[in-house]
């Protein structure tokens, strides 16, 4: 007697239901791939291909990462990837790609013009890096008392080594924290392509931070100010609005002497990326001084837009 082997057969619903879950699944999938390609596009002159990969600006994905504690930790792990590729070889941290020690030299004289530097005199550096700028200031003038603070532990590390005699005087953290300082503590302050990676409520809080810092007939110098749309397609770079800082942030401060701009391109000769890049130097009452006034200085006025100026 032969037995024959019984077909277990796949009820037709069953098989039905597979099919509609790939095409389900195959939809979502193309959908969600057509959702991503609108928040990305690729820039093909990067090399690396994970560089590659950038948000479109206003998209979704940008208004979740902007500001973020995602953008916060990113920007952390790129300073240190900058330390290991720049700090180290005696370079700038900051900007290491675009900037060399000659450029720092250089506007280093033109900002101490502006500020009344002096030898002797001390200054702290807010977004610091791994120091290129309070070294440009120690090689000019003699006797330099410097301090700094950025979000970079190898930054920080760096430039407590490369300024032993004022370690205490440099901590990793927030800009608009320096609660570590003592008020009055500096004769100036300052900051360089820092501020446009936090927004204009932290830059504010920052000055008004390097405002109680720095000692009564001190400067302040915002280098890098963003009050323009020249970075539109970079994401994670704030513009403040037209003169924030004398019509926003410090409008009816009572220890602030006077707020003054420069563009960049006017203070330094030169400029890269963006020609409307300006230089905002806020001076604290106190002793007067006599400070070279510079061709292009002009107070802001936000009823002569696109510059502040009214020529």
């Amino acid at each position: 007697m032969t037995l024959k082997r019984s077909r277990t057969r796949t009820p037709r619903w069953s098989s039905l239901f597979s099919r509609r879950c790939i095409i389900v699944s195959a939809i979502l999938t193309l959908v969600f791939l057509i959702f991503v390609s609108s928040q990305i596009r690729l820039d093909l002159e990067e090399k690396s291909f994970f560089r590659k990969i950038k948000l479109v600006k206003h998209s979704w994905f940008e208004r979740q990462y902007v500001g973020s504690w995602i953008q916060g930790k990113l920007l952390a792990m790129k300073w240190e990837s900058y330390v290991d590729a720049y700090c180290k070889q005696g370079k700038s941290l900051a900007l290491g790609k675009s900037y060399t020690e000659d450029d720092y030299l250089d506007w280093t004289v033109k900002i101490a013009e502006q500020l009344g530097f002096k030898d002797g005199h001390s200054i702290f550096d807010n977004g610091c890096g791994c120091g290129a700028f309070l070294a440009a200031f120690n090689l000019t003038y003699n006797n330099v008392k410097v301090g700094g603070l950025d979000l970079s532990n190898g930054a920080i590390t760096f430039a407590k080594e490369t300024f032993p005699q004022f370690k205490d005087n440099f901590k990793v953290g927030s800009v608009e924290d320096l609660s570590f300082v003592a008020t009055e503590t500096f004769d100036h302050a300052m900051t360089f392509f820092t501020f446009p990676y936090v927004s204009p409520e932290v830059q504010c809080k920052a000055v008004k931070e390097m405002v109680r810092i720095v000692k009564p007939g001190g400067t302040l110098y915002v280098g890098h100010n963003l009050e323009s749309d020249c970075f539109k397609n970079h994401i994670g770079i704030y513009t403040l609005p037209l003169c924030f800082w004398n019509e926003q942030c410090l409008a009816g401060s009572d220890d602030i002497e006077e707020i003054y701009y420069i563009k960049e391109r006017d203070l330094f000769g030169v400029v890269k990326y963006c020609p409307e890049k300006s230089a905002v130097f806020i001076r604290k009452k106190g002793v007067e001084k006599q400070l070279k006034q510079h061709a292009g200085k002009y107070y802001c006025d936000s009823k002569f837009p696109p510059s502040g100026r009214k020529n």
